[in-house]
C-alpha cells in the first residue's frame, strides 16, 4: 500500500529508504527529518510504501515550491515497482497541492534503471542544466559592452539605458509583467514555457539563497523596463545570479552583455569570492555571454518533467 506517512517514525524510515536507494538508511534520515519538520506540511508531503505487516518499504518526499513547482527525487524501495508507484503517487499529489508540474533533477551520468522509472511514471526528459561559475577577481576576455540603441530610439539622442535596485524601483506588478516578457520565445525549459507567472518567480527568487534586493536590478530605456537581473547571495560568500532576461524588443542589442558585466563588477565590489548562475544546456547563446565574461561549466544535471498529471488512488 502506499499512502502519506502519519507518524515521525513512519516519516523518518520513509526517508531512509528514499536516501538508502535499496535499503532504509536510518542515519542519513535524521537530518532531513529535522529540516523537514520545520516545514510546514502545506508545501511538503512524504509518501510510504507498505508491506501487509505496516512495515515501510520505501519512501520519497515531494516539496511544491513558491513558484508552484512541485520537486520531487528518486524514490527508494525494496523493488521496481514499489518505487514507480510511489513516484506516481508523489507526482500526482504534488499537483493536487497546486504544483504546475513536477520534476526530478539526476546529475550525470544517467542511468538506464532511473531513466526507466521516470519514463514510466509520466516523466519526460525536460532539459540539461548547466551549472556555470567564475572566480571574481580573475581576468576575463575583454568584451564590447556598449548598448546599441532600439530602432525606435532617434539617432540624435542615442540610447537611454540605466539601472534602478529594485530597493528603489519597488513596483511589483511591473517586475513581474517584465518577467513574463522576458519568457517569450526563452530558450531556457521551453518544455515548461507558460506555466508560472512573474509573481510565483519572483516568489521562488526570494527563497532562493540569502535575498538581497538591493542587488535586484531592472533595466530601464527611457524609463521603460526592458531587462532585469536579479542577484541572490549564498552562505559560503558567493553571488548567485538566478534570473537575467531581455524584452524580446530589445534583444540583440548588447544590454546583456551589459548587465552581466554589471553582476560581475557590483558581486566583486561587494567582496563575493565567486559569482555563478544556471543555463539551459540548449541555450547556446546564454552559454556564450557567460562564457565571454569569464564563466565556465561547473557541473550538470538532467531536469524530467511530468505535467497535468491527474490524481490516482494510490491504494
Amino acid at each position: 500500500m502506499i499512502r502519506l506517512t502519519e507518524t515521525n517514525q513512519e516519516r523518518s524510515e520513509a526517508l531512509g529508504w528514499m536516501i538508502g536507494g535499496d535499503f532504509c538508511d536510518h542515519a542519513a534520515a535524521a537530518p532531513l527529518l529535522n529540516a523537514e519538520d520545520a516545514q510546514d506540511d502545506s508545501v511538503n508531503r512524504c509518501f510510504g510504501a507498505f508491506n501487509n505487516r505496516g512495515e515501510v518499504i520505501g519512501g520519497v518526499l515531494g516539496v511544491v515550491a513558491a513558484d508552484g513547482t512541485g520537486m520531487t527525487w528518486i524514490p527508494g524501495g525494496i523493488d521496481r515497482l514499489v518505487r514507480q508507484r510511489l513516484l506516481q503517487a508523489i507526482a500526482d499529489e504534488l499537483v493536487d497541492m497546486g504544483a504546475a508540474f513536477s520534476q526530478v533533477l539526476l546529475q550525470p551520468p544517467l542511468d538506464a534503471p532511473n531513466r526507466d522509472l521516470l519514463a514510466a511514471s509520466g516523466f519526460q526528459f525536460g532539459t540539461s542544466v548547466q551549472c556555470l561559475g567564475r572566480e571574481l577577481g580573475s581576468p576575463v576576455t575583454t568584451v564590447n559592452t556598449a548598448v546599441k540603441a532600439l530602432p525606435s530610439d532617434p539617432p540624435s539622442r542615442g540610447p537611454r539605458f540605466r539601472a534602478v535596485a529594485f530597493s528603489e524601483f519597488r513596483d511589483e506588478t511591473a517586475l513581474a509583467e517584465l518577467l513574463e516578457r522576458t519568457y517569450i520565445d526563452s530558450l531556457d525549459c521551453p518544455l515548461i514555457a507558460g506555466l508560472r507567472s512573474g509573481r510565483q518567480a519572483i516568489s521562488a527568487m526570494r527563497e532562493t539563497g540569502i535575498v538581497r534586493e538591493d542587488r535586484w536590478f531592472v533595466y530601464l530605456w527611457d524609463d521603460a523596463p526592458v531587462g532585469t537581473l536579479l542577484a541572490n547571495d549564498t552562505a559560503d560568500g558567493c553571488r548567485e545570479i538566478v534570473y537575467l532576461g531581455v524584452d524580446p524588443n530589445a534583444r540583440r542589442r548588447g544590454l546583456g552583455h551589459q548587465m552581466l558585466s554589471d553582476a560581475v563588477a557590483t558581486a566583486s565590489a561587494d567582496g563575493c569570492l565567486k559569482i555563478g548562475t544556471q543555463c539551459d544546456d540548449s541555450n547556446y547563446s546564454a552559454i556564450r555571454l557567460y562564457g565571454n565574461h569569464g564563466f565556465s561549466s561547473t557541473a550538470t544535471h538532467h531536469v524530467f518533467f511530468k505535467l497535468k498529471a491527474r490524481r490516482k488512488s494510490a491504494a
